[in-house]
């Protein structure tokens, strides 16, 4: 499967790779699935040229390139069908490195809510799109703000903007990427086909978020969101292109809403 650790067996005599138990989505072995693996892991010369004398060994191997994959390997030999053989566990830590380069590093956060900001979102996905995982994508559209700003001030207007991204953090785990795309326009990137649960998930928040915030600064209080479901081995659609698609469910339910406006006006 596309999990983030698998084990390679390595015969010490023939340096050939002998056991892998990485498989393919269906939950099969396929050739043509190791040779994607070869390609996705070019650090794999190194353990095989490791030699077992060294009994045991942790250590972390990465890429070269900016965006360069990172692995955490334990390394032992043992006999492996009667022959000297070498075990690597393989850790993809590439997310955990990314993450912990860029905790504390400003460049990657919007200054205004603390979150995550586009500059981020573009070097995580690129990393995502690159290794051609499944993941779900969230396009959140808040509403209300202009009018906010515009009757009560910008203080209130950045209250209710970082209400609505404490509103919908405190819904997911740290490890989930969640930025601002820009103005009142954020993305959440969950690992996995998700796509039911993160629907469930955000028609319970937004139900809260509008009732709370509307008692609050009593205006319309609420937000719009699209999901996208990606394939990572069919996908062939850029972040722009993913955004534009999660998008169209939001701007058909803006139309559909001033079309019921202008009616009941009319009326």
């Amino acid at each position: 499967d596309q999990r983030d650790e698998w084990l390679l067996v390595v015969d010490e005599e023939t340096r050939q790779v002998v056991h892998c138990n990485k498989r393919t989505p269906g939950g099969g072995e396929d050739g043509a699935y190791c040779v994607r693996c070869l390609h996705r892991l070019p650090i794999q010369p190194r353990l095989l040229e490791w030699n077992g004398a060294e009994r045991y060994q942790v250590w972390e191997l990465e890429e070269e390139g900016e965006r360069g994959s990172c692995y955490r390997i334990i390394s032992f030999p043992i006999e492996w069908k009667e022959r000297p053989s070498c075990v690597h566990i393989v850790m993809d830590i590439t997310v955990e490195k990314m993450n912990a380069r860029h905790l504390n590093n400003q460049e990657y956060h919007d200054v205004d809510t603390g979150v995550r900001n586009r500059l981020f979102l573009d070097e995580f996905m690129g990393r995502v799109l690159q290794e051609k995982v499944d993941f779900t994508l969230c396009y959140l559209d808040l509403e209300g703000v202009e009018e906010i700003n515009a009757t009560r001030g910008r203080k209130a207007g950045d209250t209710y903007i970082q209400n609505f991204v404490d509103a919908v953090r405190k819904h997911f785990r740290n490890s989930d990427t969640f930025a601002r795309v820009k103005d009142d326009k954020f993305c959440l990137v969950l690992s996995g086909s998700v796509k039911h649960l993160i629907e469930r998930k955000m028609s319970e928040i937004a139900a809260a978020f509008q009732r709370d915030e509307e008692k609050i600064f009593k205006h319309r209080c609420s937000f719009n969101f699209g999901i996208v479901e990606v394939n990572g081995e069919t996908n062939t659609m850029t972040l722009d292109e993913l955004l534009d698609r999660a998008e169209v469910p939001i701007r058909i339910s803006k139309r559909q809403r001033r079309k019921m406006e202008m009616d009941f006006d009319f009326f």
